[in-house]
């Protein structure tokens, strides 16, 4: 799971930057029951450029607003945008599986 950026902030940013000199990333999803927007979005963040791109958009009922979610201009440390990233996903994945291609 993802828990909030506030609490998984800090791993996510270490984690990236163990990562920073990878010739490819396998992110393994099989497992992920979903979590929380924001630790995603900063997450994926690192595979993109410094160009903010739209990840995606909830509607809050309750609130009867929508919260975009955005990759930030600014990460701490290196982007991984130049290498092949592969993402394991499988049924108990949840949230992002019907919008991935399958290969």
């Amino acid at each position: 799971m993802f828990p909030d950026a506030s609490v998984a902030g800090e791993t996510i940013v270490a984690a990236m930057n163990f990562l920073a000199y990878v010739d490819a990333l396998i992110i393994d999803l099989r497992q992920c029951l979903g979590g929380e927007p924001n630790p995603v979005a900063l997450a994926i963040s690192y595979l993109f450029d410094s160009e903010p791109v739209h990840l995606n958009s909830l509607y809050l009922r309750s609130d009867d607003r929508t919260q975009q979610f955005w990759t930030p201009a600014y990460v701490p440390g290196k982007r991984l945008v130049e290498i092949p990233v592969y993402l394991l996903i499988s049924r108990a994945t949840f949230s992002g599986r019907r919008n991935l291609p399958t290969i």
